[in-house]
């Protein structure tokens, strides 16, 4: 990975940054324990039998990043816009956008709401099922690459949330979040109970030295 990145100080309250990074991976990116299904295989009535996924053994990926932080005295809380570009080889491009507010309550405490939305489209070996019997290619010819990894397909999904941290010492601080996830497809071909909901609660101690 190579990433370079750009802090500019706006004026004495805003803050601009940008980054890019580039990153190549290469090798057995495949995981044997995704099983993907073939319309030719000859399952005899069932249960279905599943193959192991395989997916290129190489990405190259490019992501853009910019993030912009203004502090509001009036209001003794700051907000942070960022958004982020990701594009790879693979056919997936993923843009993400986020907004948080900082409000800072007495001299120790900070509560952090947060809402981020992100899309992106589909690698170009997904599906939910394949032609081909991986067991006889040589009559029933199978994609090079496959996966039905409901993560790399055409989807979107929302998160909200709110993370309180209370400065307990000098050098000390606790953090307790709790933020709602939702993901959905887009593909109109995913079974939309693939994509998961989840409520997540997290809790932090930060020491300084």
């Amino acid at each position: 990975d190579f990433l370079l990145g750009l802090a500019q100080l706006l004026n004495p309250n805003t803050i601009l940054s940008a980054n890019l990074t580039l990153g190549y991976s290469e090798g057995d990116l495949t995981d044997p324990y995704k099983g993907v299904l073939f319309d030719d295989f000859p399952y005899f009535g069932g249960p279905f039998t599943v193959w192991p996924e395989k997916r290129p053994g190489h990405k190259f990926r490019q992501v853009g990043f910019l993030s912009l932080q203004h502090y509001f005295e009036p209001a003794n809380g700051a907000v942070e816009v960022t958004y982020r570009l990701h594009h790879d080889d693979q056919g997936i491009i993923a843009h993400t956008a986020s907004l948080q507010w900082n409000q800072k309550i007495g001299k120790r405490v900070i509560l952090s709401p947060l809402v981020r939305y992100h899309t992106q489209t589909a690698a170009y070996y997904y599906g939910t099922h394949f032609p081909g019997d991986p067991s006889d290619p040589a009559n029933f010819p199978t994609p090079e690459y496959y996966s039905a990894d409901y993560r790399i397909s055409a989807l979107e999904s929302f998160t909200c949330g709110v993370t309180l941290s209370v400065r307990v010492h000098e050098h000390a601080s606790l953090e307790l979040a709790y933020k709602r996830y939702e993901m959905y497809g887009t593909d109109g071909v995913t079974a939309a109970d693939q994509y998961p909901k989840a409520n997540v609660i997290t809790g932090g101690f930060t020491l300084w030295f």
